[in-house]
């Protein structure tokens, strides 16, 4: 299907320089140009969702504790809710008080993977199930931080939301990944946990990174506005109408 789109466009627009890549990598895309354009977010609009009422209403609907891990995302593999699970209960053993939210998924969702499911723990960890767009954003404000652990993805818009919320974020240095999130994440190899884990221990016990990630999120996310990615969009297509 996709080379079928292919050989009939004059342009492929695409998210990432990773999924050109891929792009080129596995479709037949030869002859044809490329162009990158990133995906923008409203931060503004975002925004307009924190305030305390609005994160006092979402702590008491989703029984938030005071602050917590944070992962947002599916249970399918290549999302790796189950590196987070590992190094959470690794965590614990040192920090016993820590929580862990998930958020996105439903509880009984957790039979999908048995091994996901022996892992769960449901004295310190809360399954939101699914949340309206407008609740996400207190909650990505109130967490101690993201974990965004995926193996493979295009863009991966998690990051970019925690970030216009004041929340720091460790991500998997995988894919796309690093490329939307800049010098604004503390990264890990999604495929080593013990490396997860001392990225969450820098999280609770450096306060001045924890800071600093937060400031480097607001940066980075000007990058990334709606603004920029209309002028871009329009652009290419105002280039091959003319050509």
């Amino acid at each position: 299907m996709i080379n079928s789109a292919i050989r009939k466009s004059d342009k492929i627009i695409t998210i990432s320089s990773f999924s050109k890549k891929e792009i080129v990598k596995y479709a037949d895309a030869k002859g044809i140009e490329i162009k990158i354009i990133y995906c923008g977010l409203d931060s503004g609009k975002l925004k307009s969702n924190l305030n305390e009422q609005a994160v006092q209403r979402v702590k008491s609907i989703y029984n938030l504790p005071e602050d917590y891990f944070l992962y947002v995302g599916s249970i399918k593999p290549h999302k790796n809710l189950k590196a987070v699970i590992k190094a959470f209960n690794i965590l614990l053993k040192e920090y016993p008080d820590k929580r862990l939210v998930i958020a996105g998924i439903k509880l009984e969702q957790l039979n999908e993977d048995k091994e996901i499911l022996n892992l769960y723990d449901e004295n310190n960890m809360i399954i939101t199930g699914f949340i309206k767009d407008s609740d996400l954003f207190p909650i990505y404000n109130i967490a101690e931080c993201l974990i965004f652990p995926s193996k493979y993805e295009g863009f991966g818009l998690p990051p970019l939301e925690a970030m216009i919320c004041g929340c720091p974020v460790i991500a998997s240095n995988s894919s796309s990944i690093p490329e939307a999130c800049g010098d604004a994440a503390l990264y890990f190899d999604p495929f080593k946990v013990d490396e997860l884990v001392e990225k969450m221990k820098l999280i609770i016990n450096d306060k001045n990174l924890r800071s600093e990630l937060i400031n480097q999120g607001y940066k980075n996310i000007e990058r990334f506005s709606w603004k920029i990615f209309a002028e871009n969009l329009k652009a290419e297509f105002d280039d091959t109408i003319i050509n």
